[in-house]
């Protein structure tokens, strides 16, 4: 990847441009640029916005290219939080409630 688009992607995502920052990955991915960085920033820009199963798509992706065991961490939080949202979802629509304990 060319320093001009890190620069750009580093200044985007720290500045809390996560979209903007999406969008210089989506065009690196555009040129044909396959690298692991690109989809694991990626999957961190969709992380923070929220976009659980696209992030952890975007990990997956990055470590199908090359493994790191930051991409695996940060995807099984992501995965997880899917599920955690599903069930709670599940459980609105199906008009449960939750346990609770009492302490006596």
């Amino acid at each position: 990847m060319s320093d001009n688009r890190v620069a750009s992607f580093r200044f985007s995502y720290l500045s809390g441009k996560h979209k903007q920052a999406i969008d210089v990955y989506e065009e690196a991915q555009r040129i044909g640029i396959d690298d692991w960085e690109v989809y694991h920033n990626r999957g961190l820009c969709q992380l923070y916005l929220k976009n659980y199963a696209m992030a952890c798509d975007d990990f997956k992706q990055a470590n199908a290219i090359q493994r790191h065991d930051s991409t695996y961490m940060v995807r099984a939080h992501c995965c997880s939080r899917t599920l955690l949202l599903r069930s709670a979802h599940h459980a609105r629509r199906c008009n449960i409630r939750p346990l609770t304990l009492l302490l006596t």
